[in-house]
């Protein structure tokens, strides 16, 4: 069973279709029962979802708008991509290869970014990004990774990497102070 759920909701119904174009949406999946959903209730949209294996699910929503952006890839089987985002700027790409990954991100108000990549198995990622202007590159190389990302406030940078196996930890970001973290095993 394949199931897709495509929601575009455009503002102000005396825009053009060559206007409309602005708002693109994109699901494309190979593979048996796999989940999608977007929703949009964008300015300029776009958001992206491509799956290959089996059983994944993926959703993206970005509600309210302004430049957004999304994209979630997934290789693999039984894997897992949410995002919220409700808008600004935003931006986000979730890739994740192997099976039983999940990624989860919710980011909300101005100008966030985040980069997110797993390459294994049963690896998780949550990020929670609010106030203004944070970014978040998170990458997780090995099996069975968790990492839990907080950043609130402003200006929060963080580039966090895991190579190996087994690998978890929690950070909490407020305010414009820049990390890097490599963690290895």
């Amino acid at each position: 069973m394949r199931s897709v759920i495509v929601l575009l909701s455009l503002a102000g119904l005396s825009h053009t279709l060559a206007s409309a174009a602005d708002r693109t949406a994109y699901v494309a999946q190979i593979g048996d029962a796999n989940q999608a959903r977007i929703v949009q209730v964008a300015s300029n949209g776009t958001a992206s979802i491509s799956q290959s294996g089996d059983r994944n699910a993926a959703r993206i929503e970005q509600l309210e708008g302004r430049d957004v952006t999304a994209t979630i890839r997934q290789s693999g089987d039984d894997n897992s991509g949410e995002a919220g985002q409700r808008a600004s700027l935003a931006s986000l790409v979730i890739e994740q290869s192997g099976n039983r990954n999940a990624a989860i991100v919710d980011q909300q108000g101005t100008v966030h970014q985040a980069a997110l990549t797993q390459q294994g198995n049963d690896n998780r990622i949550a990020l929670s990004q609010t106030g203004a202007d944070n970014q978040a590159t998170l990458a997780q190389n090995g099996d069975g990774n968790a990492m839990d990302v907080a950043q609130t406030g402003g200006g929060a940078r963080l580039d966090w990497t895991q190579n190996g196996s087994n690998l978890a930890m929690s950070v909490m970001q407020s305010g414009g102070t820049p990390l890097q973290i490599v963690q290895t095993r």
